[in-house]
Protein backbone atom coordinates (compact mmCIF):
# COMPACT_ATOMS: atom_id res chain seq x y z
CA UNK A 1 0.00 0.00 0.00
CA UNK A 2 1.09 3.60 -0.70
CA UNK A 3 2.01 5.94 1.90
CA UNK A 4 -0.13 9.56 2.22
CA UNK A 5 1.51 12.03 1.45
CA UNK A 6 -1.34 14.70 3.06
CA UNK A 7 -1.49 14.19 6.29
CA UNK A 8 -1.61 17.31 8.91
CA UNK A 9 2.02 18.42 8.77
CA UNK A 10 1.88 17.57 12.76
CA UNK A 11 0.79 13.99 12.43
CA UNK A 12 3.20 13.30 9.73
CA UNK A 13 6.38 14.37 11.94
CA UNK A 14 4.44 12.90 14.69
CA UNK A 15 4.66 9.35 12.84
CA UNK A 16 8.43 9.72 11.10
CA UNK A 17 9.67 10.44 14.81
CA UNK A 18 7.99 7.38 16.00
CA UNK A 19 9.21 5.43 12.99
CA UNK A 20 12.84 6.37 13.68
CA UNK A 21 12.45 5.91 17.93
CA UNK A 22 11.07 2.27 17.43
CA UNK A 23 13.51 1.63 14.68
CA UNK A 24 10.93 0.42 12.05
CA UNK A 25 8.41 1.64 9.92
CA UNK A 26 4.93 1.24 10.30
CA UNK A 27 1.99 -0.41 8.13
CA UNK A 28 -0.10 2.28 6.16
CA UNK A 29 -3.40 0.61 6.67
CA UNK A 30 -6.27 1.94 4.47
CA UNK A 31 -9.75 1.43 5.42
CA UNK A 32 -10.27 -1.84 3.51
CA UNK A 33 -8.46 -2.81 6.85
CA UNK A 34 -11.05 -1.25 8.68
CA UNK A 35 -12.57 -4.52 9.83
CA UNK A 36 -9.54 -6.15 10.70
CA UNK A 37 -8.41 -2.94 12.56
CA UNK A 38 -11.38 -3.21 14.53
CA UNK A 39 -12.12 -6.58 15.23
CA UNK A 40 -8.68 -8.39 15.37
CA UNK A 41 -6.42 -5.50 16.61
CA UNK A 42 -3.95 -7.92 17.95
CA UNK A 43 -3.27 -9.23 13.99
CA UNK A 44 -2.47 -5.55 13.36
CA UNK A 45 1.18 -5.25 14.05
CA UNK A 46 3.00 -1.54 13.74
CA UNK A 47 0.24 -0.21 11.76
CA UNK A 48 -1.95 3.20 11.26
CA UNK A 49 -5.23 3.95 9.71
CA UNK A 50 -5.48 6.87 7.82
CA UNK A 51 -9.35 8.60 7.38
CA UNK A 52 -9.79 12.44 5.99
CA UNK A 53 -6.07 12.94 5.55
CA UNK A 54 -5.48 12.11 9.67
CA UNK A 55 -4.24 9.07 11.62
CA UNK A 56 -7.13 7.62 13.33
CA UNK A 57 -5.84 4.17 14.62
CA UNK A 58 -2.53 3.43 16.03
CA UNK A 59 -0.98 -0.14 17.28
CA UNK A 60 1.93 -1.02 18.19
CA UNK A 61 2.35 -4.62 19.83
CA UNK A 62 5.15 -6.77 21.06
CA UNK A 63 8.00 -3.99 20.88
CA UNK A 64 10.26 -5.64 23.79
CA UNK A 65 13.18 -3.20 23.03
CA UNK A 66 10.25 -0.13 23.82
CA UNK A 67 10.29 1.58 26.97
CA UNK A 68 8.63 4.88 26.53
CA UNK A 69 7.24 6.97 23.46
CA UNK A 70 7.77 10.23 21.97
CA UNK A 71 5.96 13.35 23.33
CA UNK A 72 4.89 14.17 19.78
CA UNK A 73 2.81 11.00 19.74
CA UNK A 74 0.11 14.09 21.10
CA UNK A 75 0.10 15.55 18.03
CA UNK A 76 -1.74 12.61 16.55
CA UNK A 77 -4.72 14.67 17.41
CA UNK A 78 -7.28 12.59 15.62
CA UNK A 79 -7.01 9.31 16.82
CA UNK A 80 -9.39 7.78 18.24
CA UNK A 81 -7.60 4.17 18.86
CA UNK A 82 -4.54 3.45 20.18
CA UNK A 83 -3.37 0.14 21.28
CA UNK A 84 -0.05 -0.44 22.44
CA UNK A 85 -0.05 -3.75 23.74
CA UNK A 86 2.55 -6.21 24.81
CA UNK A 87 5.37 -3.66 24.46
CA UNK A 88 8.23 -3.09 27.58
CA UNK A 89 6.70 0.71 28.51
CA UNK A 90 7.71 2.07 31.22
CA UNK A 91 5.95 5.47 31.26
CA UNK A 92 3.23 7.15 28.97
CA UNK A 93 4.51 10.56 27.62
CA UNK A 94 1.96 13.38 29.52
CA UNK A 95 1.33 14.66 25.89
CA UNK A 96 -0.99 11.21 25.51
CA UNK A 97 -3.83 13.90 26.84
CA UNK A 98 -3.62 16.15 23.57
CA UNK A 99 -5.78 13.27 22.26
CA UNK A 100 -9.32 14.55 22.93
CA UNK A 101 -11.04 12.01 20.01
CA UNK A 102 -9.40 8.97 21.91
CA UNK A 103 -12.37 6.09 22.41
CA UNK A 104 -10.00 3.89 23.11
CA UNK A 105 -6.70 3.07 25.03
CA UNK A 106 -4.96 -0.13 25.69
CA UNK A 107 -1.80 -0.44 27.37
CA UNK A 108 -2.03 -3.93 28.79
CA UNK A 109 1.04 -6.37 29.38
CA UNK A 110 3.82 -3.29 29.43
CA UNK A 111 5.79 -2.26 32.54
CA UNK A 112 4.03 0.83 33.69
CA UNK A 113 4.42 2.14 37.24
CA UNK A 114 1.83 4.54 36.77
CA UNK A 115 -0.73 6.57 34.50
CA UNK A 116 -0.67 10.60 34.10
CA UNK A 117 -2.61 12.07 36.24
CA UNK A 118 -3.62 14.13 32.62
CA UNK A 119 -5.48 10.97 31.52
CA UNK A 120 -8.71 12.96 32.60
CA UNK A 121 -8.52 15.28 29.76
CA UNK A 122 -9.53 12.04 27.32
CA UNK A 123 -13.62 12.61 27.50
CA UNK A 124 -14.53 10.54 24.62
CA UNK A 125 -12.52 7.75 26.03
CA UNK A 126 -15.27 4.70 26.33
CA UNK A 127 -12.25 1.73 26.68
CA UNK A 128 -9.12 2.17 29.00
CA UNK A 129 -7.27 -0.88 29.54
CA UNK A 130 -3.97 -1.01 31.68
CA UNK A 131 -3.80 -4.94 32.54
CA UNK A 132 -0.68 -6.71 33.94
CA UNK A 133 1.40 -3.67 34.76
CA UNK A 134 2.99 -2.36 37.97
CA UNK A 135 0.45 0.14 38.97
CA UNK A 136 0.22 0.91 42.36
CA UNK A 137 -2.35 3.73 42.27
CA UNK A 138 -4.56 5.28 39.60
CA UNK A 139 -5.05 8.98 39.43
CA UNK A 140 -7.92 10.41 40.95
CA UNK A 141 -8.63 11.87 37.30
CA UNK A 142 -9.97 9.12 36.21
CA UNK A 143 -13.64 10.05 37.90
CA UNK A 144 -13.25 12.41 34.64
CA UNK A 145 -13.95 10.04 32.12
CA UNK A 146 -17.30 10.16 31.93
CA UNK A 147 -18.05 7.93 28.38
CA UNK A 148 -16.11 5.48 30.09
CA UNK A 149 -17.63 1.94 29.62
CA UNK A 150 -14.89 -0.62 30.27
CA UNK A 151 -12.01 -0.28 32.48
CA UNK A 152 -9.48 -2.79 33.34
CA UNK A 153 -6.79 -2.48 35.75
CA UNK A 154 -6.23 -5.92 37.03
CA UNK A 155 -2.93 -7.68 37.59
CA UNK A 156 -1.37 -5.08 38.75
CA UNK A 157 -0.35 -4.20 42.44
CA UNK A 158 -3.26 -1.69 43.57
CA UNK A 159 -4.09 -1.74 47.25
CA UNK A 160 -6.90 0.97 47.21
CA UNK A 161 -9.38 2.56 44.39
CA UNK A 162 -9.62 6.39 43.84
CA UNK A 163 -12.92 7.47 45.34
CA UNK A 164 -13.61 9.13 42.09
CA UNK A 165 -13.96 5.97 40.58
CA UNK A 166 -17.69 6.36 41.66
CA UNK A 167 -18.28 9.22 38.84
CA UNK A 168 -18.13 6.60 36.21
CA UNK A 169 -21.90 6.50 35.57
CA UNK A 170 -21.56 5.14 32.05
CA UNK A 171 -19.60 2.23 33.33
CA UNK A 172 -20.47 -1.42 32.19
CA UNK A 173 -17.64 -3.57 33.24
CA UNK A 174 -14.97 -3.19 36.06
CA UNK A 175 -12.00 -5.44 35.79
CA UNK A 176 -9.77 -5.49 39.25
CA UNK A 177 -9.15 -8.97 39.85
CA UNK A 178 -5.67 -9.72 40.88
CA UNK A 179 -4.51 -6.65 43.00
CA UNK A 180 -4.27 -6.11 46.25
CA UNK A 181 -7.43 -4.71 47.05
CA UNK A 182 -8.86 -5.31 50.87
CA UNK A 183 -12.02 -3.99 50.18
CA UNK A 184 -14.78 -2.80 47.26
CA UNK A 185 -15.26 1.16 48.39
CA UNK A 186 -18.98 1.69 48.52
CA UNK A 187 -18.52 4.40 45.68
CA UNK A 188 -18.76 1.61 43.34
CA UNK A 189 -22.02 1.95 44.20
CA UNK A 190 -22.70 4.73 42.69
CA UNK A 191 -21.88 2.85 39.17
CA UNK A 192 -25.35 2.40 37.90
CA UNK A 193 -24.85 1.16 34.48
CA UNK A 194 -22.19 -1.23 36.08
CA UNK A 195 -23.29 -5.36 34.09
CA UNK A 196 -19.84 -6.73 35.59
CA UNK A 197 -17.45 -6.60 38.42
CA UNK A 198 -14.40 -8.85 38.39
CA UNK A 199 -12.14 -8.95 41.49
CA UNK A 200 -11.17 -11.94 41.83
CA UNK A 201 -7.66 -13.07 43.39
CA UNK A 202 -7.53 -9.63 45.55
CA UNK A 203 -7.83 -9.50 49.50
CA UNK A 204 -11.33 -8.45 50.03
CA UNK A 205 -12.58 -9.65 53.20
CA UNK A 206 -16.31 -7.60 52.92
CA UNK A 207 -18.66 -6.39 50.53
CA UNK A 208 -20.66 -2.80 50.30
CA UNK A 209 -24.41 -3.80 51.28
CA UNK A 210 -24.99 -1.35 48.83
CA UNK A 211 -24.02 -3.05 46.12
CA UNK A 212 -27.66 -4.82 45.72
CA UNK A 213 -28.43 -0.87 44.36
CA UNK A 214 -26.75 -1.48 41.64
CA UNK A 215 -29.88 -2.78 39.27
CA UNK A 216 -27.93 -3.67 35.90
CA UNK A 217 -25.67 -5.96 37.81
CA UNK A 218 -25.46 -9.41 36.27
CA UNK A 219 -22.07 -10.62 37.00
CA UNK A 220 -20.13 -11.08 40.13
CA UNK A 221 -16.62 -12.07 40.31
CA UNK A 222 -14.77 -12.68 44.11
CA UNK A 223 -13.06 -15.91 43.72
CA UNK A 224 -10.07 -16.24 45.91
CA UNK A 225 -10.55 -13.47 48.66
CA UNK A 226 -10.69 -13.51 52.13
CA UNK A 227 -14.81 -13.27 52.36
CA UNK A 228 -16.45 -14.99 54.84
CA UNK A 229 -20.27 -13.36 54.70
CA UNK A 230 -22.00 -12.59 52.29
CA UNK A 231 -23.94 -9.69 52.85
CA UNK A 232 -27.96 -10.24 53.20
CA UNK A 233 -29.01 -7.53 50.09
CA UNK A 234 -27.36 -9.43 47.78
CA UNK A 235 -30.60 -11.85 48.21
CA UNK A 236 -32.53 -8.22 46.34
CA UNK A 237 -29.89 -8.52 43.12
CA UNK A 238 -32.94 -9.16 40.82
CA UNK A 239 -30.43 -9.14 38.07
CA UNK A 240 -27.61 -11.00 39.35
CA UNK A 241 -26.78 -14.56 37.47
CA UNK A 242 -23.37 -15.27 38.36
CA UNK A 243 -21.44 -15.02 41.81
CA UNK A 244 -17.98 -16.11 42.25
CA UNK A 245 -17.42 -17.23 45.52
CA UNK A 246 -14.55 -19.80 45.23
CA UNK A 247 -11.40 -20.13 47.59
CA UNK A 248 -13.03 -17.39 50.43
CA UNK A 249 -13.29 -18.57 53.84
CA UNK A 250 -16.93 -18.62 53.85
CA UNK A 251 -19.00 -19.15 57.54
CA UNK A 252 -21.94 -21.60 57.08
CA UNK A 253 -23.99 -18.88 58.10
CA UNK A 254 -23.39 -18.42 54.59
CA UNK A 255 -25.56 -21.27 53.50
CA UNK A 256 -29.18 -19.75 53.30
CA UNK A 257 -28.19 -17.13 51.30
CA UNK A 258 -26.33 -18.93 49.20
CA UNK A 259 -29.61 -21.13 48.68
CA UNK A 260 -31.68 -18.26 48.20
CA UNK A 261 -29.60 -17.52 45.37
CA UNK A 262 -29.71 -20.02 43.48
CA UNK A 263 -33.50 -20.73 44.43
CA UNK A 264 -33.31 -17.30 42.54
CA UNK A 265 -31.66 -18.60 39.36
CA UNK A 266 -27.88 -17.34 40.38
CA UNK A 267 -25.27 -19.33 39.55
CA UNK A 268 -22.83 -19.38 42.86
CA UNK A 269 -19.96 -21.29 42.85
CA UNK A 270 -17.84 -21.63 46.06
CA UNK A 271 -15.37 -24.07 46.22
CA UNK A 272 -13.29 -25.51 48.21
CA UNK A 273 -14.73 -24.42 51.64
CA UNK A 274 -18.23 -25.83 50.14
CA UNK A 275 -17.67 -29.14 52.15
CA UNK A 276 -18.54 -27.30 55.11
CA UNK A 277 -22.21 -26.54 53.87
CA UNK A 278 -24.98 -29.03 53.10
CA UNK A 279 -26.48 -27.59 49.91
Amino acid sequence: MNAFNTFILDEKRALQELEAHIGRKLQNYNEEFNHYFSNYPEAIVNGYQVKNNSVCKLTLMELSGIKNLPESIGDLKSLKELRLTGNNLQAIPESISNLEKLRVLELSFNKLTKIPKTIGRLKELETFSAYNNRLATIPITIGKLKSLKFLGIGDNLISELPITIGSLRNLERLGIGNNKLSALIKEICNLTSLVLISADRNRITQLPNCLSNLSSLKVVELDHNNIQEIPASFANMKSLKSLGLRYNPLKPSSQHLIQILKKQGVGVSYGTWEKNFSL
